[in-house]
């Protein structure tokens, strides 16, 4: 009995060619997925935010197994085949792409923040560290910057010792 329901399938991109394949997937009818992050990256000396692809090489698209025609993503410019396990194009589960969409959308906030330097947080507010060294710790905000950086009191070994966050490294408790 076929399955009528539409499933995500994962689908292999050429390198650097993630949001192509989509968009090519997208112009034939097919709902297609890729997803992004912004990272921060030096180029010319210059901090600049970059949107990479959450998963280099891969992007999603979904099709309904014996309705679609599931030669039509291997025809479109950048798209090299699916992803197979023992020759079977590799299906995930709705919720599983849903889960990645929500994470996409908490990372790409928390990207914007750290780039305009807005901030939600009031000083003497309890906060923990999302991001570096400092990660999972409890802190409360000492003091907010004007360009943005955070000085927080960050409780290490049971004492109170300052340190300087953007805002996307803090998190709200």
């Amino acid at each position: 009995m076929i399955d009528e329901r539409p499933n995500w399938f994962i689908i292999l991109a050429e390198p650097n060619r993630e949001g192509r394949a989509a968009e090519g997937l997208r112009e034939r009818g097919i709902d297609a997925y890729a997803p992004k992050v912004l990272k921060r990256m030096v180029r010319r000396g210059r901090k600049v935010e970059v949107e990479r692809p959450l998963f280099p090489g891969y992007i999603f698209a979904k099709l309904i197994e014996g309705v679609s025609d599931f030669s039509i993503p291997k025809r479109v410019v950048g798209v090299r085949d699916y992803l197979r396990f023992e020759g079977i194009p590799c299906a995930i589960q709705e919720g599983a792409v849903a889960a990645i969409r929500h994470r996409e959308a908490i990372e790409m906030e928390r990207a914007q923040r750290a780039i305009t330097g807005v901030h939600n947080f009031a000083k003497g507010e309890p906060v923990r560290v999302a991001e570096g060294p400092f990660s999972g710790f409890a802190a409360e905000v000492y003091s907010l910057d004007p360009k943005g950086a955070i000085t927080a009191l960050v409780n290490l070994f049971g004492r109170k010792t300052k340190a300087v966050f953007n805002g996307a490294q803090l998190e709200k408790v």
